[in-house]
């Protein structure tokens, strides 16, 4: 799906698009679009790099010592801050961390821009209690990075953006009553219905 847009251009804060959206894979496709070309933007490949230097290069270790520098450093360097009243804004992994801030979308594309740098498939979970109030956090495949569908393969919960969270922690069932499992890639979201 191709979600055209309007363009707004302001002299100090850049280029916006303004698109209208209908549903919730309207909205996946609008992030799979920043996470991409996040995913293209040099100074976040840069900072994934730099986030790992040191770490194991190799193992299951390594795969985790990797996801959890990114994870602490979203959590502690992006505060959680919601989009104004009756808009959604997504914005690119460069456009979160120049700002400090973000809600829930902006960190699920920094931090799948950031895995994705690391050889990590990005993805993320959209959850939601009751099918019109959705939550979307990072969501990636380990052991190995490369390959979910491996028999040793598993899903790690990125969600920086609740209090008490850490790398696999995902919120209760009971804000799971509906949820997606989507993969992105480079033509558009790949969504899998889990509830």
């Amino acid at each position: 799906m191709s979600l055209s847009g309007r363009r707004v251009v302001d002299a100090q804060f850049g280029t916006a698009e303004v698109h209208d959206v209908y549903s919730l894979n309207d909205r996946l496709s609008l992030i799979n679009g920043q996470v991409f070309k996040s995913l293209r933007d040099p100074s976040i490949r840069a900072l994934a790099l730099d986030l790992v230097r040191g770490t194991p290069q190799h193992g299951n270790e390594s795969e985790l010592a990797e996801l959890s520098r990114v994870f602490w450093f979203v959590k502690k360097n992006v505060e959680y801050r919601q989009d104004p009243h009756q808009y959604d804004l997504y914005s690119t992994a460069s456009r979160t961390i120049q700002v400090h801030a973000g809600d829930c979308d902006d960190h699920c594309t920094l931090i799948a821009a950031l895995v994705g740098n690391l050889g990590f498939i990005p993805g993320a979970k959209v959850i939601s209690p009751d099918g019109a109030n959705w939550h979307i956090y990072a969501l990636t495949s380990v052991f190995p990075r490369s390959n979910p569908q491996a028999p040793t393969a598993r899903y790690l919960a990125l969600d920086t953006t609740q209090s008490l969270s850490h790398p696999g922690w995902e919120p209760p069932a009971k804000f799971q009553r509906y949820a997606r499992v989507v993969t992105f890639t480079e033509g558009g979201p790949l969504v899998q219905t889990v509830r």
